[in-house]
């Protein structure tokens, strides 16, 4: 029998279909069935401030985030309010470009609606989410003179006018000809500006750019480049169709680590696979240390990830990167471009069946693997690599390290500061070969614990840098060269990523 509390005013017993929201809530959404679909907008504002948090414990209190939390937990109280955050914040958004001109509000406005949308594609929201955030930087650098936001048919296209280019974001859920042909309409629309014009493709893996779309787009650019005068950049790449990794590259990093990967036109009929893909993927298996035949399905082939990382490492792109952001950061230090010091010291890892056959014992660490020599300037930025087998003494690469520092352009190296393995008359010959000179840092005579000695513990950072990425933690590899590529990438990343950072917090 039922209770009191179940009994409405005429004694018969409650639906719970019947309730209002906030006595709905006492009940099981699992149990009952609320026809008004109440209950889902519950799910979603629990949602909502489960973001709202994310969002402080990630950038602190602000007024944006805070009211945004406060309207989603109304929300959740108060039927009908559902989204009061998301429109908080699309306010707060609105107001960081108050002083724009009408040609950019009105875009920004209606860019921002598509991407709190839900019933548009995640893919797309995501894509466009993005291309906001780009133009909030582009406002507040005072670079952005107008956004266009075009939604029909399936097509969304996006266009970003700066001082400097036009970028067109074109995502499209059908490639047609007759798309071709309004693209190509739209393009003579910028023709007056002078600017370059890059060209972004975005596709899916359920609705691929075909190479009879792609060689037709192409001959119709190059039909009307004569007349229009204007250069066309084609980049063209799967739209976020699977979760992100948290290896994967930011945005604002794929900007500036892109033009050095490119050894080919991004749009090359041999291409296959986006290359940020490619590149997205090598970071994984740095990440994880997983083994190149058991890369996930949804990134490239292995056989695509490490082919590409074998021709990155032979073309010397990845080096030239890592040895142009340390002139970045020495810059931004306040710094010569070129270090005078450097760190010089060794570790060993630990040998793997792939690896057993080169592998020497060394009887110091009593282990069985390969040594991985490296020079870092005095900010723990890498300067030179050698991989060698465990039994090689230290002293004996001294010579390799300061040939490879040579060929360094602006080289200044004039003394290198190494432990008592490096002691001896032909290290110092070696270094004295190259225009440098050994500096050994020893223990004190009297020790008692860990001691911190002077300049050595920034390579000893540098190798700790090095753990973060498991994959670099035993030698996994059948080929030196290829341990010693990858120790150069994973310096990449590192300094790429704290180069973009600083970037992004000065602007």
């Amino acid at each position: 029998m039922p209770g009191d509390g179940e009994r409405s005013a005429g004694g018969g017993p409650v639906n719970p279909q019947d309730l209002n929201r906030s006595a709905y809530a006492l009940n099981n959404p699992l149990t009952y069935t609320d026809p008004t679909g109440q209950w889902v907008e519950s799910a979603i504002d629990i949602a909502f401030i489960a973001y709202d948090l994310w969002d402080i414990a990630q950038n602190g209190l602000t007024r944006e985030n805070g009211l945004a939390l406060a309207a989603d937990v109304g929300g959740l109280l108060l039927p009908g309010l559902t989204g009061g955050g998301m429109l908080v914040r699309v306010a707060a958004r609105m107001e960081r470009f108050a002083g724009a001109s009408p040609a950019i509000r009105q875009g920004v406005e209606r860019l921002a609606k598509i991407v709190e949308n839900p019933n548009v594609p995640p893919a797309y929201r995501h894509g466009l989410a993005m291309q906001l955030q780009r133009a909030e930087m582009l406002y507040a650098q005072g670079k952005l003179q107008g956004v266009e936001v075009l939604v029909e048919g399936g097509r969304v296209d996006f266009v970003l006018v700066t001082d400097e280019l036009v970028e067109f974001k074109y995502w499209t859920q059908k490639h047609t000809d007759t798309n071709i042909d309004r693209l190509a309409n739209q393009l003579k629309r910028y023709q007056a500006s002078g600017r370059p014009i890059i060209l972004e493709l975005g596709r899916t893996k359920t609705d691929p750019i075909t190479e009879a779309y792609l060689d037709k787009l192409l001959k119709e650019l190059q039909g009307l480049e004569p007349v229009m005068d204007f250069s066309v950049l084609l980049v063209y790449h799967d739209a976020m169709t699977r979760k992100a990794y948290p290896s994967d590259v930011s945005d604002e990093e794929w900007a500036f680590v892109a033009p050095y990967l490119t050894l080919m036109d991004e749009a090359a009929p041999q291409r296959n696979y986006p290359l940020r893909d490619v590149s997205n993927a090598l970071r994984y298996l740095l990440r994880t240390g997983a083994p190149w035949r058991m890369l996930p399905t949804d990134v490239p082939p292995w056989h695509v990830v490490y082919q590409q990382t074998q021709r990155w490492l032979k073309a010397g792109v990845v080096e030239q990167m890592v040895h142009d952001v340390r002139m970045l950061l020495r810059d931004i230090t306040d710094r010569t471009p070129q270090p005078r010091a450097v760190v010089v010291d060794s570790r060993t890892l630990q040998s793997t069946p792939e690896s057993g056959e080169r592998a020497g014992y060394d009887g110091h660490k009593r282990r069985k693997g390969s040594k991985v020599h490296v020079a870092v300037a005095t900010l723990g930025h890498l300067l030179a690599v050698v991989v060698t087998p465990a039994n090689e003494q230290d002293r004996a690469q001294v010579a390799a390290l300061a040939q490879r520092m040579q060929a360094i352009p602006g080289d200044t190296v004039e003394v290198a500061f190494v432990d008592q393995g490096y002691t001896g008359e032909q290290p110092a010959a070696d270094a004295a070969a190259h225009g440098s000179r050994l500096a050994v840092v020893t223990l004190p005579t009297a020790k008692r614990g860990f001691v911190l000695l002077p300049r050595r513990w920034v390579v000893e950072r540098s190798f700790a840098w090095m753990t973060r990425f498991r994959r670099l933690v035993r030698d996994d590899e059948r080929v030196a060269e290829t341990l010693a590529g990858l120790h150069v990438v994973a310096f990449a990343i590192l300094l790429a990523h704290r180069f973009v950072s600083l970037m992004v917090q000065r602007s």
